[in-house]
C-alpha cells in the first residue's frame, strides 16, 4: 500500500458517491448497498481506473491492495477481478499535484471496463438456454454462477493482455451479439480450482446445445460456453464480419418411451365387458330422445315395445318379435 491510495464508489444517476482512504492494510469495504449501476474509481497519485459495477440489493464491494506490487484487487459478490495500476497514467479532472487525492469525477465512459454478467443482456434464445443450464445444473447439486455475458472491446483487451484470452477483440461475448457466457462455482475461494466441477458443467452445456470452451485444444477455456451454431459452425471470425448463427433451439429434456406391455385375449374380454357394463348403465336411465317421443309413446300403447331402456340397441330376434306383433310375419 502507497500513501494517497484511495476508492470511490459512485451510482451512474444521481450525485452521491462514498469515497475511502485506504488504510495501512490497504483494504476498503462498501457494504449493504441499494441495488444499481455504480462506478468504482480506484485512485493513486495521477492514476485513475474506473469499472462498471452491478450490484443486487444489499450487495458489498471490498477493495484491497496488494503491497509493493502496484496491484489492486477488487471483489464483488463472490466474483473477482484484477486491475494492474501501473497502466498508462490517466489524470482525473480537477487534479492537482499534490492535491492529495482528487474527488470521484462523474463517469465519462472512456476508461470504464463493461463486463455485464446479466443474462438478459445475452441474445434472447442464448439466454432462454442459459437458465435452462442454470436449472440442470441445480438439479445436479452443482452451484452455478454467471461470471459474465457481453463485455466491451476495452474489457475483452484487459483480458488479452493478462493472458487470460487469446482474443483482442469480443467476438461471441460482443456486445449486441451475446452468445456466450462464462460461470464459475459459487463458492467462496474455489471459484475457479474444481476441474471437476467444470467438466460436469461443461457436459450439461453440451447437452443443452452449446459449445464448450473446455474440449478447445489450442486455448482450453473451461469456465466458457458459447453458441456457435448448428454443428458448431460459426468462428470469431463469422461474428465479426456480422454472421451470426441462427437461433438456439430451446432444450427440452428427452423423455424415453415407455415399453407396453402386452395384452392377452382374457385381458382385453375384461376391458371390454368393464367398458360394455358401462355403456348400458349409462344408457339406462337415459331418457327418449325430443324427435322420437310421440312415435315412442304410440309403440308402448299399441303394445309393440314395453317401454324400457328406450336407448338399448336393437338385437334380431327382438326385430323378429316385433315384426310378428305388427303381424307382418
Amino acid at each position: 500500500m502507497r500513501p494517497g491510495d484511495w476508492a470511490c464508489l459512485c451510482p451512474r444517476t444521481g450525485r452521491s458517491c462514498w469515497c475511502r482512504a485506504l488504510p495501512g492494510c490497504g483494504t476498503a469495504l462498501f457494504a449493504y448497498l441499494p441495488p444499481g449501476e455504480y462506478v468504482l474509481t480506484l485512485g493513486r497519485k495521477c492514476l485513475r481506473a474506473r469499472f462498471r459495477v452491478v450490484l443486487p440489493p444489499g450487495g458489498s464491494v471490498m477493495v484491497r491492495c496488494e503491497p509493493g506490487e502496484g496491484w489492486w484487487c477488487w471483489r464483488q459478490d463472490f466474483f473477482h477481478t484484477s486491475l494492474n495500476a501501473r497502466r498508462a497514467p490517466v489524470r482525473p479532472a480537477g487534479y492537482k499535484p499534490g492535491g492529495g487525492a482528487p474527488r470521484a469525477a462523474a463517469p465519462q465512459g472512456g476508461d470504464i471496463l463493461y463486463n455485464s454478467r446479466d443474462i438478459n443482456d445475452l441474445r434472447p434464445d442464448v439466454a432462454a438456454n442459459c437458465r435452462v443450464f442454470l436449472e440442470l445444473c441445480k438439479a445436479q447439486g452443482l452451484q452455478v454462477m454467471i461470471a459474465g455475458t457481453v463485455r466491451d472491446e476495452e474489457y475483452q483487451l484487459d483480458r488479452y493482455n493478462k493472458g487470460y484470452s487469446k482474443a483482442k477483440r469480443p467476438s461471441f461475448h460482443a456486445q449486441g451479439v451475446g452468445l456466450a457466457f462464462d460461470f464459475c462455482k459459487n463458492v467462496r475461494g474455489h471459484e475457479y480450482d474444481d476441474p471437476v466441477f467444470f467438466q460436469q458443467c461443461g457436459a450439461i452445456g453440451e447437452a443443452v446445445g452449446f459449445e464448450w470452451g473446455g474440449r478447445w485444444k489450442s486455448f482450453p477455456d473451461r469456465p466458457h460456453l458459447q453458441w456457435s451454431g448448428p454443428g458448431k459452425t460459426f468462428k470469431s471470425s463469422d461474428i465479426l464480419a456480422g454472421r451470426l448463427p441462427p437461433p438456439m433451439p430451446l432444450y427440452r429434456p428427452q423423455i424415453p418411451p415407455q415399453e407396453e406391455e402386452e395384452m392377452t385375449q382374457e385381458q382385453f374380454n375384461q376391458m371390454l365387458e368393464i367398458a360394455l357394463t358401462a355403456r348400458a348403465a349409462e344408457r339406462k336411465d337415459s331418457p327418449v330422445a325430443g324427435w322420437a317421443a310421440g312415435a315412442w309413446q304410440a309403440a308402448k300403447t299399441a303394445g309393440l315395445l314395453d317401454g324400457s331402456d328406450p336407448q338399448a340397441p336393437l338385437t334380431r330376434e327382438q326385430a323378429a318379435v316385433l315384426l310378428q306383433r305388427l303381424k307382418l310375419i
